[in-house]
């Protein structure tokens, strides 16, 4: 019988897969975009096996277009970085998550995964999150003071603290070859994030769709304000 502990989980879902199913058609870029995006969230499932202790100790579902994650509480500082890889690899592709994170009693093993932990994480998701933003359940950094100086946590206007985009470059294949002939890695990847949050919001169907991408542009702004990056770029002008 597994035991039934505490967990750090995190649960995080495709926005508007539904929409992006639709407009595949004979939109090459965006098939193209959509596969890369579900290959990558399967590849996550490779952490849990991979020799390095940390990465052996955590659990990976997959499931569609969601992703679980869980590993011990006291390690919630790197499922936090996890998150934001994932995340910033989606977004490197056009695709936007939300999620949430929570710590409760779960069985995360071996196929399963039910309890207290993957329930809240799935509720910030489904209800709280609404932005294309991973929240982190309420008095969390109380019970784990690690993540009070996390660079990759922020507040937003609701007082919810989340996972903030863009913090670091994701890894890209060819980073280390882009840097060794002179190129910015971190300029590409938001060079990149740019051309498609301005395509979303142009091609946005409805408010509630716009407001996601406006979301993130705002998170887009603040970002390139607070670490230059090569070539230097501008920001998304936002309406008023």
């Amino acid at each position: 019988m597994s035991n039934y502990i505490d967990r750090a989980v995190a649960f995080m879902d495709i926005l508007g897969m539904r929409t992006l199913v639709s407009r595949i058609g004979d939109n090459e870029t965006l098939r193209v975009n959509l596969h890369n995006a579900i290959r990558l969230i399967k590849e996550q499932e490779r952490y849990s096996s991979m020799p390095s202790k940390i990465l052996s100790e955590m659990q990976v579902s997959v499931f569609s277009d969601c992703i679980a994650v869980s590993i011990r509480p006291e390690k919630i500082a790197f499922l936090v970085h996890v998150c934001s890889d994932l995340q910033n690899r989606l977004l490197h592709l056009g695709i936007a998550i939300r999620g949430g994170i929570a710590v409760g009693k779960t069985i995360h093993e071996n196929g399963l995964l039910y309890g207290e932990g993957i329930v809240r994480a799935h509720e910030l998701e489904s209800i709280y999150a609404k932005n294309p933003r991973i929240l982190l359940d309420e008095n969390l950094e109380d019970r784990y003071p690690i993540l009070i100086s996390s660079e990759y946590l922020d507040t937003d206007d609701d007082f919810r603290r989340f996972v903030k985009p863009m913090v670091d470059t994701p890894f890209l294949g060819d980073a280390a070859d882009l840097a060794a002939e002179g190129y910015d890695p971190r300029g590409l990847f938001m060079t990149d994030v740019r051309h498609h949050l301005i395509r979303n919001l142009r091609e946005s169907k409805g408010e509630v769709h716009f407001e996601k991408w406006l979301w993130l542009a705002q998170r887009f702004n603040g970002a390139i304000r607070a670490r230059c990056c090569y070539p230097p770029l501008a920001e998304i002008e936002i309406p008023v």
